[in-house]
């Protein structure tokens, strides 16, 4: 009967086996008539469907879950009980979801008799790889980069590495390449990549660890890359949800009635959120990095967009939302531009459901380019781990009900329950509050408690920042049994306050379910927050957990002007190559991990066990150096100061002080000074800083702004630049930006850092020298990293000044000078032959 409503569409009998036609009739049937999503698939095109999973039952399906089963070329396919064919809008759009990812859709009647293709599948056939002379047609001197570009000069090694990346991308391979300084590595992979992904249609995801290096494949490379290559795919570059305004969140506000009640800190919230409301009238975006001004964390938390409190198709905003705006472009892109830490929490999420096929964090990906790699193992560390903190388990808490204000979300929901004029739900409502309220100054008390007790025990002088590393001494002492117990009553506190506000919530969703319209959203938020609040309690139960052998934990303790005492307490792996090769190397079709810094002289092998990339039997791997193109012997000399004060002398800040004056005052151009430490660095900010304006040169703090402002006042006043570990990397500057570069001390870790010391110790207890494998190898990458700062284009000159007399009186000095072996090396033993040697290079 139903049939007669509406006949569009074809015979089902042409589309599936009788099989699949029965047992579709048969699972309908079962389900009461109601909706049916199955998957279906078949032997190859053209041939009818012969294989069919359900999938799920009912008016309600998870677009994520059910794609994550699926793979491109198989169709999915669900029944319309009222036997209208036409598909709704809502059907509209999960067919665009599959069909993103070439899956197919399909709809039925009741009586499985006839059928309504809503978006056809895309079955691939064979992969089309990038021909040699495809690249040769860009990079050759005739070619179409030349064309474009002034003064363009074939490089071989760009070429050749180009005809890597093309060979890895269709073969599947793990290729790792080093590319030295002006090879052109960022168009080398680009072009390769644009070429593939537009002919096979699969879509490629470029990985960096910097801002700058994002900035210049955004604004610089890849235009260039798109102009020589013909229709080629566009690139879009993918952030982190929370960059994003929710405007559901935004709107739901009511700004000009908010109900809070002001104190003086609501009152400047308030005025950020009418800022923002104000400013994304007219930008659409509703991108943070675009505000004209930097809001508070309290305002953008409130207003940013999170995927745990997301209606997704079902919001009133989801045409106009920036974020699904931002995913619809990047749906449409070939190529995908992430930060590394980005990358990671996609990994994550991935690895912990197993879904390599629909969009996680990041929409759907074929292949990896990670440039920047020689990162790989410190991201993984950092994203493979778990941290909760005093303060951050507060801030949850009073989510829900607060300390000072009347903004929490059952102070919330009593409000909207009596707008709704629902006086009993608001009665029982301020009665559970009060036991919630309860409970929660218990669980105050308690982490307060367990707050002071690790102070207590670990930070006895009352430091204003001390950090305890949980090794294997300290957790198997009896001391640590009164912090475990305290730490699993915070745990067993967090279970009983989620079990009275999970039963708030049901009582409300029951009472409010015809208001589900306005409330949706709302509720979304709490069962979110709820989740979050959940999460914590396992981290506190297992803290200081013996059983952790794999892993390393570690305290943050902070003493507050107002004397409180706060914690942050973390995990993390110890060894991350297992983790990387399951969430990594094995799910994807091909990665390629480029950097200027991955070899030293040793075939790759330190990167190779330090990445996992060994443990990776089912992929052939290639490692390939491509050598700097510019004549680095005539451009710069490495100066290596002679009988001055090692860094262990307390005279060495004296003649570091010197050495950076004298420096920064007789030669030309920019000169930027890299630390190990801050320590180190503030001291000389303090014994530096007015000498040198009395020379009128200035001086540039890291910490002082943000970086990119800081370069830029480099470039423009050639003064002096002072940072840490970041600025190590990621700077570009050419020309007589940077003419001196100061390495204070030779780059070795600090080993009071909790997962550098876990990992030495772990190399000793397994028979193996931690100096030799692990420490004086990360140092060798980090002072290459720190060198390659300063020759940055053919024409670039000047002078690495290393101002550790290490690097010549011990015997592994000669492997940091290997690091920059094609430099001349100029001794100097007096200020005096320091300004020989700057008038040596005209500087």
């Amino acid at each position: 009967m139903a049939e007669s409503v509406n006949k569009p569409g074809i015979e089902c009998a042409s589309l599936m086996t009788a099989e699949v036609i029965e047992k579709l009739r048969v699972e309908i049937a079962a389900s009461g008539g109601s909706e049916v999503f199955a998957i279906l698939s078949r032997p190859g095109r053209g041939q009818l469907y012969s294989e069919v999973t359900i999938a799920c039952r009912g008016s309600k399906v998870e677009v994520p879950a059910l794609l994550s089963r699926t793979k491109p070329g198989e169709m999915t396919l669900h029944n319309h009980p009222s036997g209208v064919l036409i598909p709704s809008s809502a059907d509209m759009r999960m067919a665009g979801h599959f069909g993103d990812e070439g899956v197919g859709s399909m709809i039925i009647d009741n009586q499985v008799t006839r059928a309504y293709i809503v978006v056809e599948p895309f079955e691939e056939g064979e992969r089309e790889p990038v021909l040699a002379q495809e690249i040769v047609d860009v990079f050759a001197d005739n070619g179409s980069l030349s064309q474009m570009m002034e003064h363009y000069e074939t490089r071989a090694g760009q070429q050749e590495m180009a005809f890597v990346v093309a060979d890895s991308l269709h073969k599947g391979c793990i290729s790792v390449i080093e590319a030295g300084t002006g090879t052109g590595k960022s168009l080398a992979y680009l072009v390769p990549a644009l070429l593939w992904a537009k002919k096979n249609k699969k879509r490629i995801l470029i990985a960096t660890k910097t801002i700058a290096l994002q900035e210049q494949l955004l604004y610089k490379d890849i235009p260039i890359a798109r102009k020589v290559i013909r229709d080629a795919p566009q690139a879009s570059l993918i952030k982190g949800r929370s960059n994003y305004i929710c405007l559901r969140k935004l709107r739901d506000l009511n700004l000009d009635q908010m109900e809070f009640d002001f104190g003086p800190d609501m009152k400047s919230i308030h005025s950020e959120l009418q800022a923002i409301s104000d400013w994304v009238e007219n930008h659409p975006s509703g991108d943070r990095s675009e505000l004209p001004f930097q809001p508070g964390v309290d305002a953008w938390e409130t207003v940013q967009s999170d995927s745990d409190m997301c209606l997704g198709s079902s919001c009133p905003y989801y045409q106009e939302s920036p974020f699904y705006q931002s995913r619809r472009l990047a749906a449409k892109s070939g190529i995908l531009i992430v930060n590394q830490a980005l990358l990671f929490t996609d990994l994550a999420l991935r690895a912990a459901t197993g879904n390599y096929k629909a969009s996680a964090v990041i929409p759907p990906y074929l292949s990896i380019i990670m440039d920047e790699a020689h990162s790989i193992e410190d991201i993984a560390t950092s994203h493979f781990g778990k941290r909760v903190s005093s303060f951050g388990a507060r801030k949850m808490i009073g989510k829900f009900i607060s300390m000072r204000r009347n903004t929490g979300l059952l102070e919330q929901l009593a409000k909207r329950s009596k707008r709704f004029n629902l006086m009993d739900l608001v009665s029982e409502l301020e009665e559970r509050a009060i036991e919630v309220q309860l409970v929660r100054d218990e669980f105050i008390y308690k982490l307060d408690e367990f707050s002071e007790l690790l102070h207590h025990q670990f930070n006895q002088a009352g430091k204003r920042k001390s950090q305890v590393h949980l090794d294997r001494a300290i957790l198997s002492s009896e001391e640590l049994e009164p912090l475990r117990k305290a730490a699993q009553e915070v745990a067993a506190l967090i279970v009983h306050l989620s079990s009275l506000l999970t039963a708030i919530l049901e009582r409300a969703i029951n009472a409010l379910e015809h208001k589900m319209d306005v409330m949706e959203g709302f509720f979304i938020e709490y069962k979110a927050r709820l989740s979050r609040l959940i999460d914590l309690s396992p981290v506190f139960k297992s803290f200081a957990s013996k059983e952790k052998e794999e892993q390393v934990q570690w305290l943050n303790l902070i003493v507050w002007k107002n004397n409180r005492r706060e914690f942050d307490y973390q995990i993390s792996p110890i060894d991350v190559s297992s983790l990387l090769v399951e969430a990594l190397y094995k799910p994807f079709h091909s990665l390629v991990a480029t950097s200027a810094t991955l070899n030293l002289k040793d075939e790759f092998k330190f990167y190779q066990a330090r990445s996992g990339i060994d443990q990776v039997k089912q992929k052939e791997i290639g490692f390939h150096q491509f050598a700097s193109p510019f004549p680095l012997s005539r451009l710069a000399s490495l100066i290596i100061p002679d009988h001055f004060p090692s860094p262990s002398s307390s005279k060495y800040t004296f003649f570091l002080r010197d050495l950076i004056h004298e420096s920064a005052k007789w030669g030309n151009g920019g000169t930027l000074v890299l630390f190990t430490s801050y320590a180190l660095l503030y001291q000389m900010v303090t014994l530096c800083e007015e000498m040198l304006g009395n020379d009128g040169v200035p001086l540039f703090v890291q910490g002082r702004d943000q970086r990119s402002a800081l370069v830029e006042r480099l470039v423009s006043t050639r003064g002096v630049l002072f940072g840490t570990d970041t600025y190590w990397e990621g700077i570009d500057l050419k020309g007589d930006s940077l003419t001196k570069l100061i390495v204070t001390k030779l780059p070795f870790r600090q080993i009071r850092d909790p997962v550098f010391e876990a990992r030495s110790v772990r190399i000793k207890n397994q028979g193996g020298n931690d100096f030799k494998e692990y420490a004086l190898p990360l140092a060798l990458l980090k002072f290459k990293q720190g060198v390659g700062r300063l020759v940055r284009s053919q024409t670039d000159t000047g002078v690495v000044i290393v101002a550790d007399n290490r690097i010549v009186h011990k015997y592994y000095g000669k492997k940091f000078l290997d690091m920059a072996a094609e430099f001349p090396k100029i001794r100097i033993s007096s200020m005096d032959e320091l300004k020989s040697a700057f008038e040596e290079h005209r500087l």
